[in-house]
């Protein structure tokens, strides 16, 4: 055993990884001088990735460019050279055999892009542990493409293989790392696509240290810099909220009924969000540099004023971590329905035979009330705010078996209103599926888009409102929902209904694909007509003036 510790400096935090390999992770990196944090706070430096869809690697991936991704095996084949008394260069070691490739496990075939990028695409794929693939097989897990169509589209359309938009390569390299599929897939418009290729931070070289206190010093002094480069791009203010919102987020993913309701959640996250906490030096420096928007601070320290909570159906700890988001945006909590609460939160799955204790004076929310304000930055209550509304009937009623066992797909979700439309479909008992195949049950879009395109107009300008899932969904008979009637179970003996006609596809698939192209013929079938109209009547009008004269 070597009597240098090679991990003195880091601070380890792991995602997606099963618990029994993460005790010995964390075992064996505290014997080689490491410390580790649950949550991914602000002095994590490195986090041991299984598995690249969890809410901490996204986070990391977004806002942490000074972390630094290994993979599962690293820390095990490290402590072997430790324990046989090598001498170990840290830095050298990550480089060769830790740190985690941006495509590890990735076959990937590329289609419709052309010289330079192809040949440079190729090369980042073979050097950051993917293979690249000419032909598009079965095997292959990935097909990169620029545009819907070819004959590898199609391919990769019969045989189920994930597509993504070539963007999604150019942020991987820039990013250094896996980014999520969901930010690049092809249904994404160009500008969000830009637009979150442009929000994504550069990975951050950090050189770490032995065992050296000059060496650990510098090294905390880098990690707090570049953490801090990164959220100085924004107002304070924005930063500050951020910040909270996450905070928030990761309390309340966890969110389900106490142990005493015997109500469990269905899709609880094992894998528990960031609760970020930053240094002191780090909100120091920040203050300094950065300018205060008073009227957005202000807007949002009162958006809960004059509201009363009574946070009904959480356990105690939920409570207590919950109590300062309400508090610092204006509002209040009382610990009994009898001090008259305006709302009564409880959780969105509560089962309804635990809402006796609810006053008739006060309005019933979910905790997604709290979830969709805090993040959209105002009131969302119910009825404006469907999502706001208490779920808890739908998930015990006996229309809820309908929903057993269905391939549930949605399109034109972002931000909040996409995590929970997932989490419904998850605990209705339905199977969320990210990618649209031709055996899905449902399509649920958002409502006023569903409305948008249900409208007897058929011109150009809704022919843009279909995404390519939605297009798609029409050819292959696949339902298009509005999220209204998943969410809403009056709705249920409607969308019941309507699932049984053969009716409900009133528009043939040709002409949702090939809408654009329609409307032009029709307008220059229109115009065509109109000519010929003229040219009638200016020759009956010749003829007229001939037999005067």
């Amino acid at each position: 055993m070597s009597a240098t510790r090679p991990l003195t400096g880091f601070n380890i935090c792991c995602t997606g990884v099963e618990s029994e390999l993460r005790n010995e992770i964390l075992s064996k990196s505290r014997k080689m001088g490491a410390t580790h944090s649950l949550d991914l706070t602000s002095c994590v430096t490195h986090m041991i990735v299984s598995s690249s869809d969890t809410p901490k690697y996204e986070y990391a991936i977004m806002k942490r460019p000074d972390v630094i991704f290994l993979t599962t095996e690293f820390v095990s084949q490290l402590y072997d050279r430790w324990i046989a008394g090598d001498d170990i260069d840290i830095a050298k070691s990550i480089k060769e055999y830790g740190e985690r490739r941006i495509f590890e496990g990735l076959t990937i075939s590329l289609s419709n892009v052309v010289e330079p990028e192809r040949t440079r695409y190729i090369k980042a794929i073979n050097e950051n542990g993917g293979k690249y693939q000419s032909t598009l097989v079965s095997g292959t897990k990935l097909l990169v493409i620029d545009r819907p169509e070819g004959q590898k589209y199609k391919f990769a359309l019969q045989r189920k293989i994930k597509f993504v938009h070539t963007m999604w390569l150019e942020a991987c390299i820039k990013r250094g790392a896996h980014v999520n599929f969901s930010y690049f897939e092809l249904d994404v418009g160009d500008d969000s696509r830009r637009a979150n290729l442009e929000m994504l931070p550069r990975k951050v070289a950090v050189q770490m240290s032995n065992d050296s206190k000059e060496n650990k010093e510098n090294f905390s002094a880098q990690s707090v810099r570049a953490t801090s480069e990164v959220r100085t791009k924004r107002p304070i203010s924005r930063v500050k909220r951020t910040r909270s919102d996450n905070a928030w987020n990761s309390i309340m993913d966890e969110v389900g009924p106490d142990s005493m309701s015997g109500v469990a959640d269905s899709v609880r996250s094992n894998d528990m969000g960031p609760f970020e906490v930053l240094r002191e030096g780090v909100v120091d420096q920040l203050e300094k540099t950065s300018p205060i928007i008073d009227d957005e601070a202000n807007a949002e320290e009162r958006l809960f004023e004059n509201m009363v909570f009574f946070l009904y159906g959480f356990d105690e700890e939920k409570v207590r971590r919950s109590q300062p988001f309400i508090l610092q945006r204006g509002g209040r909590i009382v610990f009994s329905p009898a001090d008259k609460p305006t709302h009564v939160v409880v959780p969105y799955n509560l089962d309804p035979k635990l809402l006796s204790n609810v006053p008739e004076s006060s309005v019933l929310v979910s905790n997604w009330f709290l979830d969709q304000s805090i993040h959209y930055k105002e009131r969302r209550l119910p009825p404006g705010c469907i999502y706001s509304a208490y779920q808890g009937h739908a998930f015990n009623s006996e229309g809820a078996r309908d929903f057993r066992d269905k391939l549930i797909s949605i399109s034109g979700f972002s931000g909040m209103d996409r995590t929970h439309i997932e989490k419904f479909i998850v605990t209705l008992g339905a199977k969320y599926c990210d990618t649209l195949q031709e055996d899905r049950d449902l399509l649920v879009i958002p409502g006023n888009l569903y409305r948008a395109i249900s409208t007897p107009n058929s011109g150009t300008a809704t022919a843009r409102l279909f995404s390519d899932k939605m297009k798609f969904a029409k050819i292959w008979k696949v339902p298009i929902v509005p999220d209204e009637w998943l969410l809403n179970m009056s709705q249920w003996p409607r969308l019941k209904s309507e699932l049984s006609n053969p009716k409900m596809l009133k528009r043939p698939a040709e002409e949702v694909v090939n809408n654009e192209a329609s409307s032009a013929r029709k307008r220059a079938t229109s115009e065509d007509t109109k000519d010929q109209r003229k040219q009638q009547e200016s020759r009956l009008l010749r003829r007229g003036a001939g037999k005067d004269k």
